[in-house]
């Protein structure tokens, strides 16, 4: 009997690359308006920086959901509901802002001028971290266990895990405060499938990481301005 295991040294080399990004994917302004005062008159927002902080993160939401409406639509994630996803493509837009005052006098606009996307390859294509072949589904599972654990093990540390991964990274701490099992839910699994070698009974289970899933691990979500306590972990 033969046992056949492969774990990616490498994990994600072709992952991403946030720090040499392209632009692309050219849309028409986008413009957001909003009155600063309720309809008693009191202020929306605790300050003006969060006010125009507020119109920035509404604006880019309308630009990602254009520019982005295809992976939008397509996109399927057992960890991030729309909203979330919608939230995380908002770091990867390029535009230059304004902000103008609106048709009423009360009211102030943000304008998102030519917004654009930052070109990364793969960011929602499952990249395979290892692959398990073994015709014992048991052993199998046990393999493709200690392949999740050593995964998550050097994304904690850091020190073995490759530059792709940490280029990805906006804030590594964040991994940190997760758990192993909060971070078990960014690999997925294959199902089984033939190996195509000599004994027929031989199947393989690949794992998988998605590129825009792990970001969102390691990132802050953006959050209305007038939310003040940051959603628990």
């Amino acid at each position: 009997m033969e046992t056949k295991k492969m774990i990616m040294t490498g994990w994600m080399i072709p992952i991403l690359l946030i720090c040499c990004f392209t632009l692309s994917a050219h849309a028409a302004d986008v413009r957001y308006c909003e009155g600063i005062s309720d309809e008693e008159g009191e202020w929306r927002y605790p300050d003006e920086n969060a006010y125009y902080r507020e119109l920035t993160l509404q604006a880019e939401r309308i630009a990602v959901r254009d520019l982005y409406a295809e992976e939008l639509e397509q996109f399927r994630s057992d960890v991030m509901d729309r909203a979330a996803l919608v939230d995380v493509l908002t770091h990867f837009l390029a535009y230059e802002k304004e902000t103008i005052r609106g048709e009423e006098e009360k009211d102030f606009c943000v304008v998102l001028k030519d917004p654009r996307k930052k070109d990364v390859e793969n960011l929602f294509s499952p990249v395979e971290i290892g692959r398990v072949c073994h015709f014992d589904d048991e052993l199998r599972t046990l393999q493709a266990r200690e392949i999740r654990d050593t995964f998550i093990t050097d994304l904690r540390s850091r020190e073995t895990i490759s530059s792709a991964v940490l280029s990805m990274m906006e804030d590594p701490t964040n991994i940190n405060m997760k758990t192993d099992e909060q971070l078990q839910r960014y690999i997925h699994e294959k199902k089984p499938e033939k190996a195509g070698q000599a004994v027929p009974e031989t199947g393989c289970t690949a794992l998988y990481v998605v590129p825009v899933e792990l970001y969102a691990a390691s990132s802050e979500r953006a959050i209305s301005s007038v939310i003040s306590v940051m959603p628990a972990i």
